[in-house]
């Protein structure tokens, strides 16, 4: 039975990339407007969810600048629309 030697270099090279999720997130929380696609990857809600409430004005409050033009979002507009539609858990 042989063992190959991991290096050093292999070992950080695998934190690295394991590590990447957590900067993108981070990335995205450190933005002061945020798009559907960077919405949907830090909030418990889908790209697809959010385009659907957006055209039918039933979702977070968002930015459009020109009409079909890109869309934005702001934490704070996202962060209220989901305590506004929190349930309670009866146990």
């Amino acid at each position: 039975m042989s063992q190959e030697a991991i290096s050093n270099e292999d070992i950080l090279a695998a934190i690295m990339k394991a590590m990447e999720p957590v900067a993108e997130v981070q990335t995205i929380m450190s933005k002061s407007h945020i798009t559907t696609a960077e919405a949907a990857r830090v909030y418990p809600i889908g790209k697809s969810t959010l385009d659907q409430m957006r055209l039918a004005r039933t979702g977070p409050e968002f930015i459009q600048l020109e009409e079909k033009g890109p869309v934005a979002y702001t934490h704070k507009a996202l962060q209220d629309w989901f305590n506004r539609h929190r349930q309670k858990v009866l146990q």
